[in-house]
């Protein structure tokens, strides 16, 4: 299998199909719902981790398909 059939079944892949341009206007209540959604602080706080370990080149395969 190639690493492109492994992306679209890759969660994020799957969450960019689903979260589409929608073909009838989505209403204010959803927007407003969809625009708070927020990481909690742990995830935020492993995203940075993350996000300095790929600065400094000392990411394992393990944390690179994590990002």
């Amino acid at each position: 299998m190639g690493a492109h059939q492994v992306g679209l079944t890759f969660e994020p892949a799957i969450w960019a199909r689903l979260i589409q341009v929608p073909k009838e206007r989505i209403s204010q209540d959803t927007a407003r719902y969809l625009l708070s959604i927020e990481f909690a602080q742990p995830d935020r706080a492993r995203m940075e981790e993350l996000a300095d370990r790929s600065e400094a080149g000392t990411l394992t395969a393990n944390e690179e398909a994590e990002i």
